[in-house]
């Protein structure tokens, strides 16, 4: 059973983190495709080389390749907002699976004294952690707002 319910919990601490960014902007990409060159060819400059200018010389030097953002996000503040959310939803999910483990072994116990008070136990603490979450979610939230309005101002 333990077993089982580490592979539940690696699996939300692996994936959970993701879901964050499986939505990310790829549908329209108001840009245009990076690395195609104007005749639709993959990397070719006007002049035909990679590169070149419409003479045939080097390309120069203020010529910049701009990344696609894949996030959507150009703010630090809410991609670091986004990181901890993440974070704190993942041990989050970590209690709540802690908390179904203990009340598992409480209902199982079948009257052995040591397995209600492992199972009580777990789920006290597990209550206790998810209360810590949460005030660390509301907390940190609050820090972050507060720093998005002063940086808009």
């Amino acid at each position: 059973m333990k077993k089982i319910l580490f592979a539940i919990a690696l699996i939300l601490i692996i994936f959970a983190p993701a879901q964050q960014f499986i939505y990310a902007q790829d549908a329209a990409d108001p840009g245009g495709t990076p690395g195609v060159g104007p005749g639709g060819t993959p990397g070719i400059g006007p002049g035909g080389t990679p590169g070149a200018s419409p003479g045939g010389t080097p390309a120069d030097s203020g010529s910049t390749y701009e990344l696609p953002n894949f996030l959507g996000i150009t703010d630090p503040n809410i991609l670091i907002n986004r990181i901890i959310r993440a974070i704190l939803g993942v041990t989050g999910a970590a209690a709540l699976v802690i908390f179904i483990y203990g009340g598992f072994l409480w209902l199982t116990s079948a009257g052995s004294d040591t397995k209600v008070q492992k199972g009580t136990n777990a789920m006290k603490w597990a209550a206790i952690g998810l209360v810590v979450i949460f005030s660390a979610y509301v907390l940190v939230s609050f820090i972050l707002n507060s720093l998005t309005t002063v940086a808009a101002k």
